[in-house]
């Protein structure tokens, strides 16, 4: 009877306990892929601001540069060379018979 008995107890605790990690389990999980979700979202806005804020810089030293010398740089490398940008931005085109950057 005590055999049973424990045995009996064994079950109903194995039963509770596999559905009890099975629930927080499939609950982590869904977390675990929000969090990862999220993280893409930010990683997406992230390029987009930076992008825009690229593009913001290429169209600022285009004008300062129009500015001080009454013309517009003939490529976005004469921006540099002349410390107007520290660099060329790789989403950038631009065109020198107008002035305007755009991205890509």
């Amino acid at each position: 009877m005590i055999k049973i008995l424990f045995i009996l107890i064994l079950a109903v605790v194995a039963y509770w306990g596999y559905h009890f990690f099975k629930k927080y389990s499939t609950e982590s999980q869904k977390t675990i892929l929000n969090y990862a979700g999220a993280l893409k979202q930010a990683e997406t806005k992230a390029k987009s601001v930076a992008r825009a804020i690229d593009l913001k810089s290429v169209q600022r030293a285009i004008q300062q540069f129009y500015v001080n010398y009454n013309k517009n740089p003939m490529d976005l490398k004469e921006l540099v060379s002349k410390g107007y940008l520290p660099y060329v931005p790789g989403n950038i085109s631009y065109n020198p018979n107008t002035g305007k950057a755009q991205q890509q």
